[in-house]
């Protein structure tokens, strides 16, 4: 039992800081589009925006961070059909 929740608190050691950097981005992404138009149409290569890469630096962000979480045993059932 104490190792189990050893490792929980090793996950979430590792969880929190990406959630933290990923939320981050979110809100900064969500303030350049709103407030900073013309700084995230900024064209980078061809048709590929300054947009483009903050909406791909988010899904890099978050999938690590979905893939981890997915194999940490919370000790909540799973709701799987």
């Amino acid at each position: 039992m104490a190792s189990s929740r050893k490792s929980r608190v090793a996950a979430f050691r590792l969880a929190v800081p990406l959630f933290l950097c990923s939320f981050a981005l979110y809100v900064a992404t969500l303030v350049a589009l709103s407030y900073f138009p013309g700084l995230v149409g900024y064209k980078i290569f061809g048709s590929i925006n300054l947009a483009y890469v903050l909406a791909l630096a988010q899904f890099c962000l978050h999938l690590p961070d979905g893939l981890h979480l997915r194999g940490v045993d919370t000790g909540v059932p799973s709701t799987r059909l």
